[in-house]
């Protein structure tokens, strides 16, 4: 009878094992019945954890420009978006998000109605957003949430060599001749759905609240905005990580 009770015990024990291997769990009793709530009950529960996630996607960017006896016609332009960003679990189901990416924004730009500016903008960005996750580590979950962004812009092309208004070797700067300024930053909302395994797919949108026109003396105004679907990965726990979420 022994013997058949340390069986069971091991059988319990590889499951459970199996469980935390193939899942995102951070919290100690994140495998109790009781872990769809929102607070842990575990004696043992050592708090909040982090994982870190890589995620890569297409940018669907656009500026627009405004200034006073000109016409500009602008449209949106495809590149790509590529980063990682820190999962930091608040409770189960609150998250806070920081992030760093390197992106490509842009837009097709017509002045005048002169020949089109194919024009790219090179950036680096530091998202922080708070994510709302719904269900928990152990299953497919939804989730959605909002923030802000900190951009700054380094350096730019114009992929039209035709080009009568703007260099191919965009400037970026605070110089009235530059093209753009470097300091961007604004608000952001994105939703998505993260599977069991740590895979996640993400609608992201973006809008620029600094006005990127290095020249101010004439009331010209640039802003920016984004929209993007990315796909990422979550990183499981190392295992000194996984023990303290057991709460050994």
């Amino acid at each position: 009878m022994i013997l058949g009770c340390s069986h069971v015990a091991m059988a319990q024990k590889h499951k459970h094992t199996d469980q935390e291997s193939t899942s995102l769990a951070i919290f100690s009793d994140d495998y109790d019945d009781d872990s769809t709530k929102s607070t842990p009950k575990s004696p043992n529960d050592k708090g909040p954890g982090c994982l870190f996630a890589l995620e890569i996607g297409a940018n669907a960017a656009n500026y627009y420009f405004s200034q006073p006896g000109y016409n500009y016609d602008n449209t949106f332009t495809v590149a790509g978006r590529f980063g990682g960003v820190l999962d930091i679990a608040l409770s189960r189901h609150l998250f806070l998000e920081p992030g760093l990416f390197a992106v490509v924004n842009g837009t097709n730009l017509t002045y005048n109605n002169y020949i089109p500016e194919h024009v790219y903008v090179y950036s680096g960005e530091l998202p922080i957003n708070i994510l709302y996750k719904l269900g928990n580590a152990r299953g497919n979950r939804f989730f959605f949430g909002l923030g802000g962004f900190l951009g700054y812009n380094f350096a730019g092309s114009n992929s039209n060599t035709t080009s009568s208004i703007y260099p191919t070797d965009i400037k970026v700067g605070t110089n009235k001749n530059d093209f753009i300024a470097p300091l961007d930053y604004g608000v952001g909302a994105n939703v998505g759905y993260q599977l069991k395994n740590g895979l996640f797919f993400r609608a992201r949108y973006q809008l620029g609240l600094a006005n990127l026109s290095p020249d101010n003396s004439n009331n010209s105004k640039i802003t920016s905005t984004s929209v993007g679907l990315q796909a990422g990965y979550f990183f499981r726990h190392a295992e000194g990580q996984r023990t303290m979420a057991m709460g050994q």
